[in-house]
């Protein structure tokens, strides 16, 4: 309603700060520098034709009403994966398994009862890491309900997960992670591009960059995979492996909207792999 609003009446309200914070926020991302993140339809595409990959998909099941969603994805997955669950109960666990042990793309299963703490990236680099390290490609997914915006939650998580996991989007995907170092959808429609900054995770995205080695990031606006669910190569995630975090790095689960470490380590997302790699590629339908 905002962005209908601002964009239809913009002239009247150049006067207001958040009229201005929201043009900032449009006139950033609708022009994303094309040589570290590159705006790629997938229209231009070819389904890649390249030796074997050795891939892996992290699933975080946190709502267990929401694991069947995957399965019609899995069913129709276009190449072999080998999958990595976390749950928050063993109860959760088990039924995952059995749901998805039958799906012919899928080689091993392994899954961990996880805390509920640190969301969906705490088991990716804590339980997970190490696995990662042996795939050439990796994506990451989660059954995010994004409750405090449940009027967009289910529309986004459905747009995030077609993006990436339907059988004609992964074959180009895979093209793309030859020459890029992570692959994600533009930020959905209906996300207020104003509230795409570092924010109150600056400081601690400073540290975290400095540990690493790497460059600090600029403070304000950033591209990153909003939503944190992303495809990526395995060697571009190296330093964010190599941080060896535990689940008690992350804060108590306390329904945070930003400044955990999980709102940080989702904007590093692309900041460590296009510093350590390649640029990211943002995809789009035209």
């Amino acid at each position: 309603m905002r962005n209908l609003i601002f964009s239809t009446f913009g002239g009247t309200l150049s006067n207001l700060d958040v009229y201005r914070q929201w043009l900032s926020a449009k006139e950033y991302f609708s022009n994303p520098n094309d040589k570290v993140f590159v705006p790629v339809p997938f229209s231009s595409v070819s389904p890649a034709v390249t030796p074997a990959k050795k891939i892996a998909i992290h699933f975080h099941v946190y709502y267990i009403d929401l694991a069947k969603e995957a399965l019609a994805y899995f069913e129709r997955f276009p190449v072999s994966f080998d999958l990595f669950i976390s749950c928050t109960s063993p109860e959760d666990l088990e039924y995952c398994i059995n749901l998805f042990k039958h799906c012919a793309a899928i080689g091993d299963i392994q899954g961990k009862v996880v805390k509920n703490q640190g969301r969906d990236l705490a088991p990716l680099f804590c339980d997970f890491a190490k696995a990662m390290m042996q795939y050439d490609y990796f994506a990451h997914i989660h059954t995010k309900k994004s409750l405090e915006v449940n009027a967009i939650g289910d529309d986004w998580r459905k747009y995030l997960l077609s993006n990436l996991l339907s059988s004609k989007t992964v074959p180009k995907i895979l093209t793309l992670l030859q020459s890029y170092s992570i692959v994600y959808p533009k930020t959905f429609d209906q996300i207020s591009y104003e509230h795409c900054i570092w924010g109150a995770s600056y400081l601690k995205g400073c540290e975290l960059s400095v540990q690493m080695g790497l460059q600090k990031p600029s403070d304000g606006f950033i591209q990153f995979p909003v939503g944190s669910m992303f495809w990526a190569q395995v060697k571009a995630f190296t330093p964010l492996f190599d941080l060896n975090l535990t689940t008690e790095d992350f804060e108590k689960e306390l329904g945070q909207t930003h400044g955990t470490l999980a709102h940080c380590l989702e904007r590093l997302l692309t900041m460590v792999p296009t510093q350590t790699c390649s640029p990211a590629a943002i995809t789009f339908e035209e």
